[in-house]
């Protein structure tokens, strides 16, 4: 349970109280993941995992600490980012979009990936982006 609970803080659906308990990080969503009953009946449900890895759409799974987490886009994405014809690549996003966890995921792929993370406070300037002349 406690592992739903933290992916569904991950996708922006809970948010950790300070007395330690998830709730709705919006009351829009209530309407949405159905009552009660529901609720239970669907968590009580049981699953199949699916044993294929396809690389298209399954996602890599890597730690935080003691945590393990799904990388945040699939395999396929992450091949052709350490492909030897990739030279340079900038990935830019938000901390709402989830950049920090593709900052994390490739901190953790540090000896497939060499990843430099610039300290840049607010928005980058032309001149940050192009150098000084």
């Amino acid at each position: 349970m406690q592992n739903l609970l933290e992916e569904m803080v991950d996708l922006g659906i809970l948010r950790i109280e300070p007395t330690g308990r998830a709730a709705l990080r919006t009351p829009n969503l209530l309407g949405l993941i159905g009552d009660e009953k529901q609720i239970n009946d669907n968590l009580n449900k049981e699953r199949k995992i699916p044993s294929e890895f396809k690389r298209e759409t399954s996602r890599i799974i890597y730690s935080i600490g003691q945590r393990e987490v799904r990388s945040p886009f699939p395999a396929f994405y992450y091949d052709k980012l350490i492909e030897p014809e990739s030279k340079v690549i900038i990935l830019r996003g938000s901390m709402m979009g989830g950049i920090k966890y593709v900052t994390d995921f490739l901190k953790s792929r540090k000896k497939e990936v060499n990843l430099i993370i610039p300290n840049l406070k607010g928005p980058l300037t032309k001149k940050q982006a192009v150098g000084s002349q």
